[in-house]
């Protein structure tokens, strides 16, 4: 039973170190691996800084490219108006000029109608003067006289009709050159007001689109924003899980401990009980030889009595020897649980520690039993 329990103990030694060597090279190879991942996670993130930089740099920049092409195209079309307000301030004032000219050329010709029409009165009456004063000389030749007075007359009012009507007809022809200007100068002030509304239009088209193309862009970046946020809860959920997860495996471990010392403390009682049962059998077997033996003669009696005292002792002696071997080995599969419940313990640890290094002893192997004594605080938990 000895040999059992020491090739049972060499045994889980074994395993724990080959657990524990295991558990040391998967360590390092995970710390290596996760040293890689860091370095290429760093990495990825500084690209990413650099791209982004370079996207904002970009961004701002093209925003000031817009931004200077949005001035200058408010400039030009500032100094366009003012332009064209000049413009039209100088064709109103040469349409005016050229409207006072028509109206001095209309009022110069009526002066000048008034004028042979005021000459042609005096003549009228100088002639009639003349005539008054010459009417007794010529009235000898006042048939004649009469004569060439009416024709002279009626040429006179052919003449005056012909001159009315030919001014008639030039006030006419002025007042259709006056209205053929007014109406092309309405026309022209009327394009210049379209295609100025028509650059207005295209204006406030320009900055409907820039007003879309921010609002996209700020839609983007929000976008982008929820989705950071919701990548960092994420990662922040994963490792809550991942505490609640562990917390919940040493709480399934302490449980476990707990059972088995339940147990551990049911399986002693029973044996004491058992041992109790024994011991009153034991006491009892022994007063029923007792009282056979003083049925039997006294050196016979010495003799059976001897006897039985000594397989009594021998037998108590055996009982007592497989009693304690049968307390040693559940002792001994009761510190293996332990020890088993530690090293998962250990095992958990050294997934979180940093070097590994530290737990090999001076020979670069490692002790279990200064491993196990590392962790017998948080056993006793």
């Amino acid at each position: 039973e000895r040999k059992r329990l020491e090739v049972l103990k060499r045994r889980q030694e074994r395993e724990l170190q080959q657990m524990v060597a295991y558990e040391v090279t998967r360590k390092e190879l995970l710390d290596k691996q996760q040293k890689r991942v860091d370095e290429m996670e760093k990495r990825t993130q500084e690209l990413a800084r650099q791209r982004q930089e370079n996207e904002i740099a970009r961004m701002n920049k093209q925003r000031d490219i817009e931004l200077q092409k949005a001035r200058e195209e408010r400039e030009n079309e500032r100094r366009a108006r003012i332009m064209a307000e000049e413009r039209y301030k100088h064709e109103k004032k040469m349409q005016a000029a050229k409207a006072e000219e028509e109206r001095l050329l209309k009022r110069k010709a009526f002066q000048e109608d008034i004028e042979r029409r005021r000459k042609a009165d005096e003549a009228r009456r100088e002639t009639e003067a003349i005539l008054a004063a010459q009417a007794e000389e010529v009235r000898q030749r006042k048939l004649e006289m009469e004569k060439r007075d009416v024709e002279r007359v009626k040429r006179m009012a052919v003449e005056a009709r012909q001159r009315a009507e030919l001014n008639a007809e030039k006030r006419k022809k002025a007042d259709a050159r006056i209205t053929s200007a007014l109406e092309q100068n309405a026309e022209l002030l009327r394009r210049k007001r379209s295609a100025y509304e028509a650059r207005e239009a295209e204006a406030a088209t320009r900055k409907k689109e820039l007003d879309e193309i921010r609002a996209k862009e700020e839609v983007r970046k929000r976008e982008e924003e929820i989705r950071k946020e919701k990548e960092r809860h994420d990662k922040y959920a994963a490792a809550l899980e991942t505490e609640e997860m562990r917390k919940a495996a040493i709480k399934a471990r302490a449980e476990e401990k707990e059972r088995m010392l339940a147990e551990l403390y049911a399986q002693r009682k029973k044996e004491h009980d058992l041992k109790k049962v024994e011991q009153e059998f034991q006491l009892k077997l022994r007063l029923d030889k007792v009282d056979s033996i003083q049925k039997t003669s006294l050196y016979g009696r010495q003799q059976l009595l001897e006897k039985i005292m000594g397989e009594y002792d021998k037998t108590r002696s055996m009982m007592r020897e497989r009693m304690d071997l049968q307390e040693q080995r559940k002792m001994a599969n009761m510190h293996a649980s332990l020890q088993r419940h530690a090293m998962t313990q250990v095992m958990d640890s050294l997934r979180f520690t940093k070097n590994v290094n530290s737990l090999a002893g001076g020979g670069g192997g490692v002790n279990i039993n200064d491993l196990l004594s590392r962790t017998r605080p948080a056993t006793a938990m």
